[in-house]
């Protein structure tokens, strides 16, 4: 079962945050380009699933801590580059993956058009100063 694990770690995170093109843009470009990939390759499509094993079995949930841990980090550092620091970054880096992780989820069912708009609007609020 590991090799699923192994699968998911890498194909749904490791694929973000190991991407050096995504290095390369600014941070608020970052962050919209992780959050457009998310939704354009349905990288969070097995979380549910791997998180309710994790529930249940040992080795599963060591790999979604790091999983999440890698996701957090990642995020963190493009808010981080954004300036901001203190309760103020974990605030916006726990919004933004929390939203971006449920998002399929909770409003999967709307247009590509009001999800790309949202996405404006909410990378705009959480990059508020």
């Amino acid at each position: 079962m590991s090799n699923v694990l192994d699968y998911w770690a890498y194909e749904f995170t490791s694929v973000v945050s190991q991407n050096p093109k995504l290095q390369l843009a600014n941070p608020e470009s970052r962050l919209n380009q992780i959050a457009r990939m998310i939704r354009a390759h349905k990288l969070t499509k097995y979380d549910i699933g791997i998180c309710a094993w994790a529930e249940h079995d040992a080795m599963a949930a060591e790999v979604v801590t790091q999983v999440y841990q890698i996701r957090l980090s990642y995020i963190r550092e493009a808010f981080r580059e954004l300036g901001f620091s203190g309760e103020e970054l974990e605030m916006r880096t726990q919004l933004y993956v929390c939203y971006h992780s449920w998002e399929a989820v909770m409003f999967g069912d709307n247009s590509e058009r009001k999800l790309s708009r949202q996405q404006k609007l909410r990378l705009k609020l959480l990059t508020w100063k």
